[in-house]
């Protein structure tokens, strides 16, 4: 009699280990759907009543996978349910797409000083006007050196060193109209000249004409000795033969 008595007594507890279990199995199933950018399937999670912050079995929530894959859409729908932006910064950080980063600020996460010039640099080297225009009226600093999020050879780069690399002229006049200092230099001596002959986009050839127009030196060096000539001697682009005139026609000398 007390053996049935107890198993009746475990009933209400087995159902609730069933429901929970199966509550866990649906937030998982949701935390997965942002991670993979399937929208249909957040949207119906949210409209099943699972919350915006359902955390995966690796303790991230929805938000913070669909801000490191970059999934726009669904980071969208999330905050709009009131998904907490603040702990998704970092993840937003690591997935180097800026314009996440800016959309997680604008519903409320903070954006510190590093965090903000390395969201800048980010979008100057993609190419993203829109975004560093985001940034900029933020007031993100356009002439402070990346320390967050530094890639190989990317040591004390700044915003317009970026830009010029990525041979996006819109970028790149974005930010020297804003101020931005034409005249910085990386850690190991590139400037922007030495950046922007080695992109070899037909942008390029304008961002050189610009910064030879507002007094860039075309015989400055590198660490390695190297010049915006040398360099474009060494470049195979198309526009490589037209630049090396250009800087010759201004002054550079061959080594």
């Amino acid at each position: 009699m007390r053996r049935w008595q107890t198993v009746i007594a475990l009933i209400p507890f087995v159902g609730f280990s069933f429901s929970y279990m199966g509550h866990m199995a649906r937030s998982y199933e949701f935390v997965a759907a942002a991670d993979r950018g399937d929208t249909e399937a957040v949207q119906a999670g949210l409209e099943e009543g699972l919350g915006a912050d359902s955390v995966g079995n690796h303790g991230r929530t929805a938000l913070e996978y669909a801000a490191f894959r970059g999934r726009t859409d669904i980071v969208r729908l999330l905050l709009k349910n009131e998904a907490d932006p603040e702990r998704t910064m970092a993840a937003a950080m690591a997935s180097d797409i800026p314009r996440i980063v800016v959309t997680l600020a604008g519903a409320g996460a903070h954006l510190s000083g590093p965090q903000g010039v390395s969201a800048l640099c980010s979008a100057a080297a993609q190419g993203d006007c829109d975004t560093v225009r985001a940034l900029m009226y933020r007031g993100i600093d356009i002439n402070a050196h990346r320390i967050e999020g530094v890639k190989e050879g990317e040591t004390g780069m700044t915003p317009i060193l970026y830009a010029a690399r990525s041979g996006s002229w819109k970028t790149f006049q974005i930010l020297a109209d804003r101020g931005a200092n034409l005249r910085a230099q990386s850690d190991d001596g590139k400037t922007a000249l030495i950046y922007a002959e080695g992109t070899g986009t037909p942008d390029s050839a304008i961002i050189c004409r610009y910064l030879i127009h507002h007094g860039a030196d075309v015989n400055a060096t590198d660490d390695q000795g190297e010049t915006a000539l040398s360099v474009a001697m060494s470049s195979k682009s198309k526009g490589a033969r037209d630049m090396q005139a250009v800087l010759l026609q201004n002054g550079a000398k061959i080594k």
